[in-house]
């Protein structure tokens, strides 16, 4: 009887295996590639039209990372080490310093002095008193 507890039975496969101590990040990243989510953000954002990293490896590395408790750019260098997305193929996690870049594009800075300059008054609309 005390022999069958020593047996071990061991499978060796070819597939990288689901397994992920993030918990709800693999179903999330399917849900997302069986609706196409991928292509959506590529053919409507195209900041990414060359070779290298597309919109939506950009995006889905900070919106992945998010629940895994990512909270700066930087994050992302970890993020890649502990979860390998391009083996699961899911999307390709960029550089800290190419997100960064990739970021940088979404910045107006004439907006920005337009902020500075009305302040919340924008926001009074929405919620008065404020």
């Amino acid at each position: 009887m005390t022999e069958n507890l020593l047996e071990t039975d061991i499978q060796i496969t070819d597939c990288v295996p689901e397994l992920t101590p993030y918990a709800g990040l693999v179903p999330f990243l399917k849900m997302c590639r069986a609706i196409g989510l991928h292509d959506i953000i590529n053919q409507n954002i195209r900041l990414r039209e060359k070779k290298g990293y597309k919109d939506s490896d950009h995006l889905f590395s900070l919106i992945a990372m998010q629940p895994v408790e990512g909270s700066t750019i930087d994050d992302l260098a970890v993020f890649k080490e502990k979860f390998n997305t391009t083996a699961l193929h899911f999307f390709d996690v960029p550089s800290p310093s190419a997100t960064r870049e990739y970021l940088s594009r979404f910045h107006n800075s004439e907006e920005e002095t337009k902020q500075k300059r009305t302040g919340l008054r924008g926001v009074q609309h929405i919620l008065p008193g404020v």
